[in-house]
């Protein structure tokens, strides 16, 4: 069978729908267009937000669904939620839902089941999780999980940069696990001061993860320091992804330990980091200006297959 060529689109021939689609997903990844430097959570962005009683608001925003674009102006969208009789709680998916044999774009909610529809004739760019418990007569700010993730426009890139402003110490044979008290960088809110530990992926994609550390001499050159960067998954055990480790010396100089790894990386994965002291006595990780431990993680590209 000889190769076959296409060319669109051009003012001397007819092109479609499918062509057109199929050339515009390049121009931007499915997903919420970002407005500014971070994603709104309330008045923007197809947010989502309970209503009065069983009823959810969307709020106005724009979004890329496979080449298609979504525009929603002027005022929230609401939406019924079905009453809860089942005995337990339901969950249900919010989604923008693109119809290609249709040809519409608009909001849905799945009641029951929190997998979108994504086929070659429609496709769902999920929202958020509602859940809805027996007997619920309203919906509350805790009963929404927000499931947006970007577009990845140039202006904006899902990442996080936290670090920690007090000295931590690491007894010797010990182990601890490091905790970050200030956000640099989190537009998507990846980290949490109420679980300042980890760092959280909102969306799926290929992601640098680095964390650096100094740590504070001790005047003797045995043992080493480490750090290890562990990634917790639902379905696996916890896996070090990145190790870092150097040894103390007797010139009285700090040491510093980084590690680093791309990876990636799916929604609702946590990444934390351990430290391992065996110097022969506590050693304090330094929170001193440049000396101040970071761990960072950033989108640098799509996942395979998306």
């Amino acid at each position: 069978m000889p190769a076959t060529f296409n060319f669109f689109p051009f003012d001397n021939q007819a092109s479609y729908e499918t062509q057109w689609r199929e050339m515009a997903q390049t121009w931007r990844t499915t997903g919420i267009i970002v407005q500014g430097t971070s994603m709104d959570t309330s008045t923007g962005e197809c947010a989502v937000s309970p209503g009065t009683g069983l009823q959810i608001k969307i709020s106005v925003g724009r979004a890329w669904i496979k080449g298609h674009m979504f525009v929603h102006t002027d005022d929230y969208e609401f939406l019924p939620i079905s009453p809860n009789s089942g005995g337990a709680t339901r969950t249900d998916l919010v989604v923008i839902r693109a119809d290609f044999t249709a040809n519409t774009i608009g909001y849905q909610i799945l009641e029951g089941t929190t997998t979108p529809v994504q086929t070659t004739t429609i496709w769902d760019l999920p929202l958020a999780a509602v859940a809805v418990e027996d007997g619920a007569t309203s919906i509350d700010v805790g009963d929404i999980t927000d499931l947006r993730v970007s577009s990845n426009q140039a202006s904006f890139a899902p990442i996080c940069v936290v670090r920690n402003g007090t000295n931590q110490m690491i007894a010797n044979s010990s182990s601890a696990t490091l905790t970050w008290d200030t956000e640099d960088l989190d537009p998507m809110g990846m980290h949490s001061l109420a679980d300042p530990n980890v760092i959280v992926i909102k969306e799926k994609g290929v992601y640098e993860v680095k964390c650096s550390t100094v740590w504070a001499d001790t005047g003797t050159s045995d043992g080493a320091r480490r750090i290890i960067i562990w990634l917790s998954r639902t379905e696996d055990e916890d896996t070090g992804i990145a190790y870092g480790s150097a040894l103390g010396t007797t010139s009285n100089v700090d040491v510093g330990v980084s590690a680093s790894r791309i990876i990636e990386l799916q929604p609702s994965d946590y990444l934390y980091v351990i430290a391992y002291n065996n110097s022969g006595a506590s050693v304090d990780i330094k929170s001193s200006g440049l000396y101040s431990p970071i761990f960072s993680v950033v989108k640098i590209a799509e996942s395979t297959g998306i």
